[in-house]
């Protein structure tokens, strides 16, 4: 498969509970890598998860954005540090969103790389020096996604931990995106 862009997909919302169907398929699939990293492993926290309920999400794409951020995460973490997925209701800009975190702890991210990180192909210094494989598109093709569904994925914490955070609008757990 050669790269694509999110935008060409169709998407196909079904109801989604992101921790029994995408989180906790993802950090079992990924389990492997992360001990390959000679990471302590991932963890995932139920209960803040499952305050989320079903949401109507396309699972694919949903679970190829959760992909690239547990991915990266595992990537740019430091040996023996554990990358945690949990969840909350946020509010922001005066909506509540469902928002997924993914901590964690390793090179962090540089202030002048913040702003370009989701732009398609960048990879910032530290990240190549690291000589880590990629190619730059893990983080553009997982917010194209996000926002297909109407959503936000934005770099919450640049360090100590690194925190991403999905945020899927509220109105997803009673009707389809549009």
């Amino acid at each position: 498969m050669g790269i694509f862009d999110a935008e060409e997909l169709p998407i196909c919302p079904q109801p989604v509970l992101l921790v029994r169907d995408a989180v906790a398929k993802l950090c079992k699939m990924l389990t492997p890598l992360a001990r390959e990293k000679q990471l302590s492993g991932i963890l995932y926290n139920q209960h803040s998860l499952f305050a989320i309920p079903a949401l109507w999400l396309d699972a694919r794409l949903i679970e190829i954005a959760l992909y690239n951020l547990l991915q990266n995460a595992l990537k740019y973490s430091n040996p023996d540090t554990v990358v945690v997925i949990d969840g909350e209701i946020a509010r922001l800009e005066g909506r509540n969103w469902y928002a997924v975190h993914v901590k964690n702890h390793g090179i962090g991210v540089g202030d002048d790389d913040a702003p370009r990180i989701f732009q398609r192909y960048y990879r910032g210094p530290k990240a190549r020096k690291r000589s880590v494989t990629g190619l730059g598109i893990g983080l553009s093709t997982a917010r194209s996604i996000v926002e297909r569904h109407g959503g936000r994925l934005l770099l919450t914490q640049r360090d100590n931990p690194t925190i991403f955070s999905m945020l899927l609008p509220e109105s997803l757990a009673s009707r389809k995106p549009e």
